[in-house]
């Protein structure tokens, strides 16, 4: 099963009043983007390597990290494992 990254990261939804089914909280690719920047913020070599940048390089890197799983992710012959 191919993914977007904009399918919700959890099975929490609701029906709205027009029966279009609405989801809270994070996508996949918010969620997964959320993971690297806490991974990479817990890394004081990383954090130390890059002091002199503007910090907004953690952001887009953490980004393109969940772009990068989501690519993997869809060309895996089984996802499902």
């Amino acid at each position: 099963m191919k993914i977007t990254g904009n399918e919700p990261a959890t099975g929490f939804g609701y029906a709205n009043e027009s029966s279009n089914a609405e989801y809270e909280g994070l996508t996949i690719r918010q969620q997964l983007s959320m993971f690297a920047m806490q991974g990479l913020l817990a890394n004081t070599e990383i954090i130390g390597a890059h002091a002199s940048e503007d910090i907004s390089w953690i952001s887009k890197h953490s980004i393109h990290q969940a772009d990068d799983l989501i690519k993997a992710w869809n060309e895996m012959s089984n996802p499902n494992i």
